[in-house]
């Protein structure tokens, strides 16, 4: 139910331009489902392809009509939140956080699924590029997993992407 990583890429591409262009904020959030290799290693892929679907429907649960959701790859999909600066984008990864904390996922016994969000602003000074943008919401991600996933991380000054 949500767009796939050549619809994202088009859509950052333009988005990230268009910020650039009439100096708006433009946030992405990169998302992934902790340990998912556990939900398909002990119920089996179709069972993580149902976690998947599910999942994508809790990403776009609150979103506005102009924000975009996609799979990026794997069990990772990314929030693209036009006029959002970081603090607003925060808010909303750590909405969908709690959804997917909260959420009896179906098929899954009353095993908890989890997940991590890394969370960028464009730098419209530096004249990002989408790449750059994408790898400082990664470089987040990286910081919330390795603090022990279910949360969410935002960019730090270092996490330029250069």
């Amino acid at each position: 139910g949500v767009h796939n990583r050549r619809y994202l890429t088009e859509s950052l591409g333009k988005e990230v331009r268009r910020a650039q262009r009439y100096r708006t904020p433009l946030s992405v959030i990169l998302a992934d489902i902790d340990h998912f290799k556990r939900v398909n290693d002990m119920f089996g892929h179709l069972q993580g392809d149902t976690v998947l679907v599910e999942f994508g429907r809790l990403l776009q649960k609150d979103l506005r009509v102009h924000d975009v959701a996609a799979r990026f790859g794997g069990e990772e999909f990314v929030i693209l939140l036009p006029g959002t600066e970081l603090a607003g984008a925060k808010v909303v990864a750590e909405r969908v956080r709690s959804a997917v904390e909260a959420h009896e996922f179906s098929g899954m016994n009353g095993e908890r699924v989890t997940s991590s969000f890394g969370v960028a602003e464009v730098q419209l000074d530096a004249e990002e590029s989408p790449a750059q943008l994408l790898s400082a919401a990664d470089e987040a991600l990286y910081r919330a997993k390795g603090a022990g996933r279910n949360r969410v991380a935002v960019r730090e000054a270092s996490d330029s992407g250069r």
